[in-house]
């Protein structure tokens, strides 16, 4: 490899935010599971749950491609940032507070 390369400070930034977060995905990873671990009792359900968001995902990547080209890039990131922060958050609150549990129940999901 060329050695200029790691001297170029934007690179050592982009590569830093990367691993960064490649950290944050793997650890959501690792709580997406554990949370449907502790909460849906059968394998298929789980696979059914996993699959259903990669299909949305799958879906909705063109359209949010073609509003990443129409909209300002800095504010797209932003609001896309912020909703991540804010979706977590409440998401980490109802697991802190067992409200997720009572959710659950009520669905009538749990046995």
């Amino acid at each position: 490899m060329n050695s200029s390369l790691f001297r170029n400070r934007a690179f050592i930034i982009l590569m830093i935010g990367e691993a960064i977060q490649g950290g944050g995905i793997w650890t959501s990873i690792i709580a997406n599971l554990q949370f449907m671990q502790s909460h849906v009792p059968s394998d298929l359900g789980k696979s059914l749950i996993l699959m259903c968001g990669l299909f949305l995902g799958v879906l909705i990547s063109p359209q949010a491609g073609v509003w990443a080209d129409r909209y300002d890039k800095k504010k797209s990131c932003s609001y896309q940032g912020s909703f991540v922060v804010l979706l977590r958050f409440v998401c980490s609150l109802l697991y802190i507070t067992n409200l997720s549990q009572s959710c659950y129940c009520q669905w009538s999901l749990c046995s």
